[in-house]
């Protein structure tokens, strides 16, 4: 005996929902535990945090097992909508190499492969950065200390923007 017509748009829901956490948390956050990760929240994502979270990811095709990803609506669309949409932007969260000269941010997360290097600069979680240059290379500024990094690497830092309000 099989599934309703709703049950399995229900299930797919479901395991769409959890292999795109398990992008997020291998991906995005490094973890090895992506599995037990995106069990914990699954069930707590909206259909808005899950396209969200499809845009930001663009639009995977396989978890980190290698198992399909169900398309959604938001997958296939002509206009794809940039890095940071929805939940993420609401947020203001975003990869360190798309925000513009002049920013402040606080650093959100990094790669967990990137994570010894980024600290021995000084860039973790928590600490607040001002991107002073971002052409030809990122020129950024930690305390008291300017680095130089590359796009790529700028890539593996999610920060969330801080406005004037914020910054005092």
């Amino acid at each position: 005996m099989g599934f309703t017509k709703k049950g399995e748009q229900i299930a797919r829901e479901l395991v769409r929902k959890h292999r795109l956490w398990e992008v997020f948390f291998h991906d995005v956050l490094g973890l090895k535990e992506f599995n037990e990760m995106a069990d914990s929240v699954e069930h707590d994502s909206n259909e808005n945090v899950e396209e969200s979270l499809c845009d930001f990811l663009d639009h995977p095709q396989q978890c980190p097992d290698g198992k399909p990803i169900p398309r959604g609506a938001c997958c296939g669309r002509r206009f794809r909508r940039k890095t940071g949409w929805g939940l993420f932007q609401r947020m203001d969260i975003k990869r360190l190499c798309d925000v513009e000269k002049g920013t402040r941010a606080r650093v959100v997360c990094l790669r967990e492969k990137f994570f010894s290097r980024f600290s021995s600069f000084g860039i973790i979680p928590g600490f607040i950065i001002y991107v002073k240059e971002i052409f030809p290379g990122f020129i950024i500024k930690v305390d008291h200390t300017e680095i130089a990094l590359d796009r790529q690497l700028c890539c593996e830092i999610l920060v969330q923007v801080l406005h004037q309000q914020q910054d005092t």
